[in-house]
């Protein structure tokens, strides 16, 4: 920990102990983990990620599920992807100490396109290869008061990638969180933490909060002990102002970060014949700002305006790669009579610049980059009765890098009884090409050793990118229903989706024979480029069960399956069963099970190419335990274990692969505060 992040987390410290006589405490072990079972089985928590507008959960035509603040801190979860294991549909894959794929029915990957990710609405999309890096989203776990995950398209309202789901992280407002914690954490592999936060109310409506945190945990190790990865180590501090007003409220947040981690990565050489591996040294850092306000216009019409501006440096041994983000969003909202109308506009403005290493093939045609992107959304909830609910979007989006898409979804909600409801769904959505894919330029891809009867000389495959990339689309039905007793509730959907224009790789030409220093010849060049024209469907169904067995005993049982003919007929599967009890009023255990099985093809974009380090065994099965105890009022200790189980491999990557990583059971003992 340098000096200054040293002097700034001490000085949020300091002020938290200076008012801990002026301010109430945070909510005790026992009010985060005490779930109100009433509260879910009737689904009365409101998710404003489906359609944009804050409804019933009960009441929603979309698969969606919320993991609250107390389902993070039962579970142990000590990074958001690890969080996103508790929701249903989403398949979570680590692939190195932080680096994740995650994926919401199938499509994932290092860096998928069909996965739309937001923090309070704004957009964590990077414009060079799509997808989110995991490792920069390093929020403060006890900041965020819930993640919503919509599974399906949700495109109409929120634009190009929200494909196969969106994930909205949502923190807690300054005002909503008073008091001051201070908590400390230490275990096994080198896991070790700290952090603090506080909120204080100032005058004529504002409340000010600050947070922060400094961690770090130990690399993973190969499957055959040959590589051990260097200790992950991040932080981060944030400030929230907030304001409560009659007809409006304004929250203004900042934060600022720096991750570190050593990931292996290796890469063809054609002179050799062979991959290398190499150690990489990355370091990240940035800032994000963003302000929202919502307005109430009248009784029944509602406006809201966000906007945000990004800076992110990425500094690694193979490449340089900066970006700078900014985006505006506004919508308007009315309710006349049987109508809930809304419309709004969003606009971001992407500029990236990566430079990589002479020798590192990361050939891009045009290092420094731009993309501007525009998007006009209306949608319509019509009641037509008192059981029947209608809702109509569409979303028209203008993107620097592909022509206009159209993207229209039609939702529709039965109540047969108060106890049940029924939906369906249509819905087209597309996603955004990358700027790497787009001007990628000859990198060496793949090898085909030489078969002295068949194959004279290896086969080398150089990849390049296309200018003429478009969009890939999915047309996705689905269909829903909730059932919800006096102490159970299941959540059913089921889903067909069909993509088109997806990315597939093609062969340019006839290969040519390269020659060594000497003329002789040494390998075959084939040269490949992507092309969309790629037709592929996957189908599935997902259910999700709460329920109390016994009054101090709440459980949650997770099943998922999905099928996809994308290379091949292949299935893949998750099962989840958590189990909160309240052994006594101070003492809470949560135990968890989790089995993946098959979920490479679920997980990884061209997951064809062979990883030349062999291909790990796709299936675990490991228990996680959390223990917490409120010793006091004040007090609370908490002892988690993850992966309990056999040593296990969740995903490889799918580009600059790197050997297979193991994952490990871990341990870490944690104190909070209450000042």
């Amino acid at each position: 920990m340098d000096t200054v992040r040293k002097l700034l987390l001490l000085a949020l410290i300091t002020c938290n102990i200076a008012q801990a006589q002026t301010t109430d405490p945070l909510s005790t072990a026992a009010d985060l983990i005490e779930l109100d079972f009433e509260e879910l089985v009737n689904m009365d928590v409101e998710v404003q990620s489906a359609g944009k507008s804050n409804t019933r959960a009960l009441e929603l035509p979309y698969a969606a599920y919320v993991i609250s603040a107390g389902d993070i801190a039962s579970s142990g979860a000590q990074t958001i992807p690890d969080a996103l294991r508790l929701a249903p549909g989403v398949t979570v894959s680590q692939i190195s100490t932080a680096e994740w794929s995650v994926a919401i029915r199938g499509q994932g990957g290092r860096f998928s396109r069909y996965v739309l990710v937001m923090v309070d609405g704004r957009s964590a999309y990077n414009l060079v290869f799509s997808g989110v890096n995991w490792d920069e989203l390093n929020l403060t776990l006890s900041d965020i008061d819930r993640i919503e995950v919509i599974r399906g398209p949700n495109a109409a309202s929120w634009g190009a990638n929200a494909v196969n789901g969106i994930i909205n992280i949502i923190t807690r407002r300054a005002d909503e969180k008073p008091g001051s914690r201070i908590s400390a954490w230490g275990g096994v592999e080198e896991r070790a933490g700290i952090s603090a936060s506080t909120s204080h109310a100032l005058a004529a409506g504002w409340t000010m909060g600050l947070s922060g945190h400094t961690q770090q945990w130990a690399g993973l190790e190969s499957e055959d002990g040959n590589y051990k990865e260097d200790k992950h180590t991040d932080w981060r501090l944030s400030a929230d102002f907030s304001y409560k007003g009659k007809y409006n409220n304004f929250r203004l947040t900042g934060s600022t970060f720096e991750s570190k981690q050593s990931p292996y990565w290796s890469w063809l050489v054609p002179e050799l014949g062979m991959d290398i591996i190499e150690e990489t040294h990355e370091q990240k850092k940035g800032w994000v700002i963003q302000g929202q306000l919502n307005y109430t216009l009248s009784e029944d019409t509602f406006f809201k305006v966000r906007a945000s501006s990004e800076k992110t440096d990425r500094n690694t041994e193979l490449y340089i790669w900066n970006s700078n983000n900014y985006q505006v969003d506004a919508e308007i909202s009315s309710n006349k009579g049987s109508h809930q109308l809304s419309a709004g506009v969003n606009t971001r403005f992407n500029k990236a610049l990566l430079l990589s290493d002479p020798g590192f093939p990361l050939y891009i045609k045009t290092p420094r980059s731009s993309n501007d992107s525009y998007g006009f959304f209306a949608s319509d909830i019509i009641d037509i009765n008192e059981a029947l609910e209608l809702t109509l979007a569409a979303r028209i989006d203008n993107d620097d890098l592909i022509d206009s898409e159209l993207q229209p979804s039609i939702r529709l909600l039965w109540r047969p009884s108060d106890s049940n409801r029924v939906w369906l769904a249509a819905s087209k959505a597309s996603s955004t090409p990358s700027v790497a894919l787009m001007e990628l330029d000859e990198a060496p891809y793949g090898l085909i050793p030489a078969a002295p009867t068949e194959l004279p000389l290896p086969v080398i495959i150089s990849l390049s990118g296309s200018e003429e990339q478009k969009s890939t689309r999915v047309r996705a039905l689905e269909l829903g229903y909730r059932h919800t007793f006096g102490k159970l509730n299941i959540d059913f959907s089921i889903f067909d989706f069909l993509y088109s224009d997806s990315l597939n790789i093609v062969e340019l030409g006839d290969p040519s024979i390269v020659f060594d220093n000497t003329y002789r010849p040494q390998y075959l060049l084939q040269h490949t480029g992507f092309e969309n024209n790629k037709e592929f469907s996957t189908i599935g169904s997902e259910v999700s069960i709460h329920m109390q067995p016994l009054a101090a005993w709440n459980s949650q049982l997770n099943f998922s399956i999905l099928e996809t003919d994308d290379l091949a007929a292949n299935t893949s599967a998750n099962l989840s069963f958590s189990n909160q009890i309240e052994l006594n009023e101070s003492l809470h255990w949560n135990i968890w099970l989790r089995y993946s099985y098959n979920n490479k093809f679920a997980s990884a974009q061209f997951s064809d190419i062979d990883n030349p380090y062999g291909e790990p065994e796709d299936k675990f099965i490991v228990v996680d335990s959390n223990i917490q105890w409120q010793t006091s009022e004040k007090i609370q200790l908490s002892l988690s274990v993850k992966n309990l189980g056999s040593s296990h491999t969740e995903a490889v990557r799918e580009e600059f692969s790197s050997p297979i990583m193991l994952i490990e059971p871990s341990a870490i003992f944690k104190v909070s505060v209450d000042l």
